[in-house]
């Protein structure tokens, strides 16, 4: 049995000082921050899981080689993963609050948060979805090897242009794989915990470490089992990503290119007049 197959994983920081001995300055008579704390991510844990499942059950039917696959399970749990993320990382806010009370400092924490990767990162996606009449689309590769990545992109209608928005993406060519969003979003929910800790630690005494949740250590293994593989493209991006090694949880960026489908062929669906279609094109060729 490897260090993989059974939790040996500590409790998210967050988790371990609220299970801790501690004095609220702002109290007013909701849900103790431990409660509301295991409700918020296991709820936006939940949905990651079916992201997950439903990325995993595309890849298990091969239903993308099919001329009109289905997609609207993926795509339901990615926007509700993304609503849950925000509205948790809003829900740690709020527990700042209670530690800190009325303290000016609240303002400088909030704007950090503010400033955090993952908060812009779906923001930007869900911001232009709700106000810009943007949709969420389906994408995926297959190599030359028969190699598959699902992903996805954010499509607008400002532009007259089929794929990815410009205002979302950055130069109209850029795809997430769901290989790289479920690891760059599980890093994203260690890093904000670790920021909230750091702003509430000084408040706290800690009891002893537990382990994680063996639900979340479930969840943790399905999205380390997922190949390492990647769109061409996202070699290039610096964001942290998550991997277990050895029984620790490890957030790194990608080191070998050898990782990405750097060719073969890229299947884009999008909605035209209530009907879906679906495009083949050669990789690079959606520029």
């Amino acid at each position: 049995m490897n260090n993989e197959s059974k939790n040996t994983i500590k409790a998210l920081k967050l988790s371990i000082l609220l299970n801790g001995d501690y004095q609220l300055k702002k109290d007013e008579n909701k849900r103790p921050p431990l409660g509301r704390y295991n409700a918020s991510l296991g709820k936006t844990l939940n949905y990651l899981k079916k992201v997950i499942e439903n990325n995993n059950l595309i890849h298990d039917t091969k239903i993308y080689l099919s001329n009109q696959p289905n997609y609207d399970g993926l795509i339901d749990a990615l926007i509700n993963f993304m609503h849950s993320y925000m509205a948790h990382v809003e829900t740690l806010c709020g527990i700042v609050v209670d530690f800190y009370g009325d303290d000016k400092k609240i303002t400088k924490i909030k704007r950090e948060i503010n400033k955090l990767d993952s908060r812009i990162y779906l923001a930007t996606i869900i911001n232009y979805i709700k106000h810009s009449d943007g949709s969420l689309r389906t994408a995926s590769i297959t190599g030359v090897n028969n190699d598959f990545v699902m992903g996805f992109y954010v499509e607008g209608y400002s532009d007259n242009a089929i794929g990815p928005s410009r205002e979302v993406h950055k130069h109209g060519d850029d795809v997430i794989s769901i290989n790289y969003f479920i690891r760059k979003v599980i890093a994203d929910i260690f890093i904000v915990d670790n920021f909230i800790s750091s702003n509430l630690e000084q408040f706290i005494t800690t009891k002893e470490e537990i382990n994680i949740d063996d639900e979340l250590f479930k969840i943790l293994t399905k999205a380390n089992e997922l190949p390492l593989k990647f769109f061409d493209m996202e070699f290039k991006r610096k964001n942290l990503l998550f991997f277990m090694k050895k029984g620790e949880v490890k957030l790194e960026h990608l080191k070998f290119k050898r990782e990405m489908i750097i060719s073969g062929r890229m299947s884009v669906n999008f909605v035209g007049d209530g009907v879906t279609k679906t495009f083949k094109l050669p990789l690079g060729a959606a520029n």
